[in-house]
């Protein structure tokens, strides 16, 4: 079981890493160093969770785009990222 967790949390961590570069972000940290819980970019500029990072990254979003939506949602998320794609994509 050790191992088994040890290579999803090295797995999450690469993800975070090339989410990290395709949208030239600064990785700050792990909230409570728990690699499934929020991820902080850019010094408190943006949170993101695994599941947006993964789904940007594996239906290749354009670059910028969850930074968008993070823009227009900050206040109150009132529709999760994978939403706001389908609803960009069907214009």
């Amino acid at each position: 079981m050790e191992k088994t967790l040890k290579e999803f949390e090295s797995s999450a961590n690469k993800l975070v890493q090339e989410f990290a570069k395709k949208h030239n972000l600064e990785l700050s940290f792990f909230m409570d160093n728990n690699c499934t819980g929020p991820v902080c970019f850019n010094v408190d500029a943006y949170y993101f969770n695994l599941r947006d990072i993964y789904f940007d990254l594996k239906t290749n979003q354009p670059k910028d785009r969850i930074t968008d939506w993070h823009e227009k949602t900050i206040e109150e998320k009132s529709i999760s990222y994978e939403m706001y794609c389908v609803k960009l994509d069907k214009k």
